[in-house]
């Protein structure tokens, strides 16, 4: 039996700090998951272009697009091209991409990221003979650009625009985008790895040159004893490398020498390099 005064049901105590859900600002959920994963599966697909473009394109309209490598020794490839059913344009590597305000950015260092063609064209691009004839050509009012460098001063850059309404990209569409950029920049980066650097470029060049010298005219066997030899291993660690005697090894090398009229090793490494530098690899 409870003690008078005390009430039959006391209040339950709750911890000290803020309600449940009280002083919480609540964020919608993005619309990304399933679109991030649909990318993520397609880029080691057969178009994985067209699978970077969809991915935008579930989450911003657009009504043209193009991905264009720009390369900085020479001029650009479009390697993506969609307008309603055209797939395909031929003047903007020949020669317009000159009067194109996003390739005179890159030229002039427009770092990685999403932009807007009123920020990189200038004030009268508009009235330009470029945007009359050729972005009115597919009716194109607002644009927007995903710059992705892939290293050795090459860029991809995926170009949205609208041509019909709304026209123009609205603050949300244009803040979503921006948004985009890192998971774009990355997918790209998966698409076209950054090159090796030039020394990778050239061992790998020679090592491959190395493994063919004497192809058709040497055996297997042969080549790797020649290959060793190059590289500067002495007949003993080539046995060892190659797991034959020395003997064996003599006997190659006594064919090597037959084969290519050669007498020393000094001679077999200036054979290679003639050839090599003839452009035979």
């Amino acid at each position: 039996m409870l003690p008078s005064g005390m009430p039959r049901n006391p209040p339950t105590r709750r911890a000290a700090g803020p309600s449940p859900g009280r002083g919480i600002r609540r964020h919608p959920v993005p619309a990304w998951p399933v679109p991030v994963a649909a990318l993520l599966h397609a880029l080691d697909g057969p178009d994985p272009l067209r699978a970077i473009v969809a991915f935008i394109g579930a989450l911003v309209r657009a009504d043209t697009w193009m991905v264009i490598l720009f390369r900085r020794e020479s001029g650009p490839a479009v390697l993506y091209f969609q307008h309603g059913r055209q797939r395909r344009d031929t003047a903007y590597a020949r020669g317009l991409y000159l009067l194109d305000p996003v390739y005179h950015a890159l030229r002039e260092g427009r770092p990685a990221g999403c932009w807007f063609l009123d920020e990189v064209a200038p004030d009268g691009f508009r009235r330009s003979t470029f945007y009359k004839t050729y972005y009115t050509r597919y009716g194109c009012t607002d644009e927007a650009d995903f710059i992705v460098p892939v290293g050795g001063g090459t860029h991809v850059c995926i170009s949205l625009s609208r041509a019909a309404a709304p026209l123009w990209f609205a603050a949300r569409e244009r803040a979503a985008l921006r948004a985009l950029a890192p998971v774009v920049e990355a997918a790209v980066q998966r698409v076209f790895p950054p090159p090796a650097d030039t020394a990778q470029r050239v061992e790998a060049r020679v090592r491959g040159a190395v493994a063919r010298f004497g192809d058709g005219l040497l055996t297997n066997r042969e080549r790797d004893m020649v290959a060793l030899l190059l590289r500067g291993h002495s007949a003993k660690s080539g046995a060892r490398a190659l797991g034959i005697s020395p003997e064996t090894v003599k006997a190659h090398m006594r064919n090597v020498r037959a084969k290519l009229g050669t007498r020393t090793q000094a001679e077999l490494f200036s054979r290679f390099l003639a050839w090599y530098v003839e452009g035979r690899p």
